[in-house]
């Protein structure tokens, strides 16, 4: 059960960043329960950040 939980808020933390980042937080928090954490991490830092203007 510990171990769920701790996946979960890492999960959470990777949605936070890919967020930050301007991606799909939701999208990167399913992708870090289905595959890994360490997964969605690594994807979620090498992907460039989305810098679209709003115009």
């Amino acid at each position: 059960m510990f171990i769920f939980i701790i996946w979960i808020i890492f999960a959470v933390v990777v949605g936070a960043i890919a967020k930050g980042k301007g991606l799909s937080g939701i999208g990167f928090f399913l992708l870090s329960i289905l595959l890994s954490p360490l997964i969605g991490l690594i994807v979620a830092l090498v992907i460039p950040a989305n810098k679209q203007s709003c115009s």
